[in-house]
């Protein structure tokens, strides 16, 4: 409606009119609902900051009070705060960052693992539901299309509890990554089934849908695999040295994919997760990056999703007897259908009653694609108004039920084991020196990209002069930067180095430690009480002394001297030199005993392999030439190291001399 008269003025705003009345001495008071952008935004930010600390109080998970926070300023109830228009874009948006950041989060090295376990489970959480599913619909009279479309709501699922494992550092678990891969598998699936059922309804017969589906899957499949992290890549070596603009380029990469998949007709939910998994190793889970990633995430985007979730809610289906018979019935067999397949694959793997309490909590919440069909159903004339009003109620409950599940259980897993995933996680180098600085953080950069890690370049000083430091680091970062690896420099002031390197790598969770070698006296001798022997002895991870003398063009794994009998220090060698071929430079391994080599290494080394005869030293330097990288592994490595790096002046050299550590188990846990 729009006032006229004195003192009266119209702004027209989106899709609505606010008018305000201003009369001499008063204060100007918009009418609801709110459409000024200063007056919504505080109604919406206001509810982020009280309903989770007031669920909280109430023992409720904050999910719950800031859905609740929807429901009280939502059109059904105070309404002060339209759904339509804003808050239901921004919702949607909240849902795409949701499943583009536990994408972007999952553990792919544990899903790898458990690959077979998240499409068994897929398989089960999709099939049991649905069928419990269509049941329901013939039970209730709704027959054919309609039935098995609502066979699809109870298939489906959406992350919503995803935040509270996050927070508890569960991400890297077996059973949160199974649930993961599994949510992919249902909601793909369901969707796909979706766009069968509906599109037999415009003339189209299942198999053009089932042609056209999938191509739009390969299309998608492809733009992720190939061209995203490919741009990313390219963008990251060069505009994206600035940090914002790699936080900018990360929000298009999600956008853009999710709207490449609309374009074909896949849920664009599906779109997000895809873009997550194509920058997982390119945006490192401790990395700055990622910490801004999910600051936005959590503190915006993810409760707005929440928040307009609670928006749909009418309070007068609570108390309507039909809506709440039918409600209850398919809440009660949607949470069964879940509870069931999360027992089952538990049991089938072996996992703890907490981790299928975690699967169960993860996934019996119904949302993103529960509300999508639900909207296409009803569009395409399957749904009568009262399933969608039971629905709706279906996706409040179950959304309360699932993060009470993942609240109550998540804590009781306890932390992932100990083991510390890719060698390349976290590389702490250690820069004193700047004419060794870029030599040394090339190779953590390299171990880094290649388990798509952080690169920690860390200067250690007790003196008050900062500023010295602090400009070789810069450089150094930028140096790094073009090499499109994540970096965060440190600069500590710490009693000495070898205690300053130790508190970060525990502090960081650091996997490797990268410190210069002059090479020009013995190992051996330096280590009684020195510098790089103190560092060694106290580092909670292995330790690489580095003489980088010329850029890389081979690298060389010097094993010798009855060496390749010991598995341990060849195998590990040689997957730290995998780790250090930069643009595929070639790789070659030097081995006394070829027949226990082969044994020992995969087939696909075999062919690097390269025979050689007496003493180790000798060996390598008949073979080693100018721009060579000759890695020693195994006992005597120091020793050796110390006479290479005299007879060769021009070879760069890495000397694993914290490899006995951690009672011995040397690098072999590392290797991801």
């Amino acid at each position: 409606m729009v006032l006229s008269g004195p003192g009266v003025h119209n702004f027209v705003g989106r899709g609505s009119v606010v008018s305000f009345r201003k009369e001499p001495g008063s204060v100007d008071l918009p009418t609801l609902p709110l459409t000024s952008p200063a007056w919504l935004f505080l109604v919406l930010v206001g509810l982020m900051l009280v309903m989770p600390i007031l669920a909280e109080r109430l023992h409720l998970p904050g999910v719950v009070g800031l859905m609740l926070g929807g429901l009280l300023v939502g059109p059904e109830a105070l309404h002060l705060v339209n759904r339509a228009g804003t808050v239901e874009e921004l919702g949607s948006l909240g849902l795409l960052y949701l499943m583009f950041v536990a994408g972007l989060e999952l553990d792919l090295t544990e899903l790898s693992r458990r690959r077979g376990a998240a499409l068994v489970f897929g398989a089960l959480t999709f099939g049991i539901p649905f069928v419990l599913g269509v049941g329901a619909g013939y039970g209730f009279e709704v027959r054919g299309r309609s039935a098995i479309v609502l066979g699809l709501l109870f298939a489906s699922q959406t992350l919503v509890a995803y935040p509270i494992v996050r927070a508890l550092g569960l991400t890297a678990n077996r059973a949160v990554a199974t649930t993961v891969g599994a949510t992919v598998v249902t909601d793909t699936l369901a969707l796909v089934v979706l766009a069968v059922v509906v599109g037999g309804g415009d003339g189209s017969s299942p198999l053009e849908m089932m042609l056209r589906m999938g191509g739009g899957l390969a299309a998608l499949a492809a733009f992720t695999v190939w061209v995203l992290p490919a741009g990313a890549e390219l963008f990251f070596r060069g505009p994206g040295i600035d940090r914002p603009q790699r936080f900018v380029f990360v929000l298009f990469a999600f956008v853009s994919t999710a709207a490449f998949a609309e374009a074909f007709g896949i849920e664009p939910i599906v779109g997000a997760f895809f873009a997550g998994l194509a920058l997982n190793r390119k945006v490192p889970s401790q990395g700055p990056l990622m910490d801004r990633m999910e600051f936005v995430g959590t503190s915006f985007l993810i409760p707005l999703f929440l928040i307009s979730v609670g928006m749909l809610v009418d309070p007068e289906l609570l108390i309507d007897p039909e809506t709440l018979a039918l409600a209850g019935v398919l809440t009660a067999l949607a949470l069964i259908g879940k509870a069931i397949a999360a027992w089952v694959a538990g049991r089938v793997f072996g996992f703890s009653t907490p981790e299928i309490g975690v699967m169960f909590g993860l996934s019996g919440a119904h949302a993103a694609a529960t509300l999508a069909a639900t909207a296409v159903a009803f569009d395409a004339g399957l749904f009568e108004q009262r399933i969608v009003n039971a629905v709706v109620v279906v996706i409040l409950v179950t959304i309360v039920a699932a993060s009470w599940a993942a609240r109550r259980w998540a804590p009781r897993i306890g932390r992932p084991e100990s083991r510390r995933g890719a060698l390349g996680r976290v590389v702490v180098v250690s820069v004193s020196n700047p004419d060794s600085a870029r030599g040394l953080v090339g190779i953590g950069a390299m171990l880094a990209k290649a388990d798509g890690g952080l690169l920690v370049p860390l200067h250690v000083t007790s003196g008050p002069d900062l500023s010295g430091p602090g400009a070789m680091l810069r450089e150094v970062a930028e140096s790094a930067g073009r090499l499109g690896v994540e970096i965060e420099t440190r600069l500590r002031v710490d009693a000495s180095t070898p205690v300053g390197i130790t508190n970060t790598v525990t502090e960081m969770a650091g996997t490797v430690v990268v410190v210069g070698w002059k090479g020009s006296s013995r190992i051996d001798d330096l280590l009684s009480g020195s510098i790089l022997d103190e560092i060694v002895r106290t580092s909670p991870a292995p330790v690489l002394a580095c003489r980088i003398a010329a850029p890389i063009r081979r690298i060389v794994v010097a094993a010798g001297n009855g060496e390749t009998s010991a598995a341990l220090p060849l195998r590990d060698a040689v997957e730290l030199g995998v780790r250090l071929r930069s643009g595929g430079v070639p790789l070659v391994i030097l081995s006394d005993d070829l027949a226990v080599s082969r044994a020992v290494l995969g087939v696909h080394h075999h062919k690097h392999l390269r025979e050689v005869t007496g003493d180790r030293i000798d060996a390598v330097c008949s073979v080693a030439t100018d721009g060579d990288l000759v890695i020693l592994p195994g006992p005597h490595s120091d020793r050796d190291g110390a006479a290479l790096a005299q007879r060769l002046p021009a070879v760069s050299l890495v000397v694993v001399a914290g490899y006995a550590i951690s009672g011995g188990t040397g690098l072999a846990s590392f290797f991801g």
